[in-house]
């Protein structure tokens, strides 16, 4: 519960430099999400899917965390990048 998909194909992702690059300005809000339930979830940028591009996955433990991520985030994208997310 609490996954969420983007659902965009590899022409609509962004360039991996683009994404690895918002991961890195906004590093304060990647803080702020993994502080959500420390160790316990996971933010990366995924480049293994479109060769050349990327998009986000965060790795969450339980529904109260996909949501307090959520509110964080505050919409569909992080800083210009689409994301997913999944419980694991």
């Amino acid at each position: 519960m609490g996954n969420k998909e983007h659902f965009l194909g590899c022409a609509d992702l962004p360039a991996a430099e683009e994404v690895e690059h918002a991961l890195l300005s906004h590093r304060d809000a990647v803080k702020r999400i993994e502080q959500v339930n420390s160790g316990h979830i996971v933010i990366y940028a995924d480049r293994g899917r479109c060769p050349g591009k990327a998009d986000i996955v965060i790795l969450f433990a339980t529904l109260e965390d996909s949501r307090a991520i959520r509110r964080i985030i505050g919409g569909d994208i992080f800083f210009g990048v689409p994301y997913r997310m999944y419980n694991s």
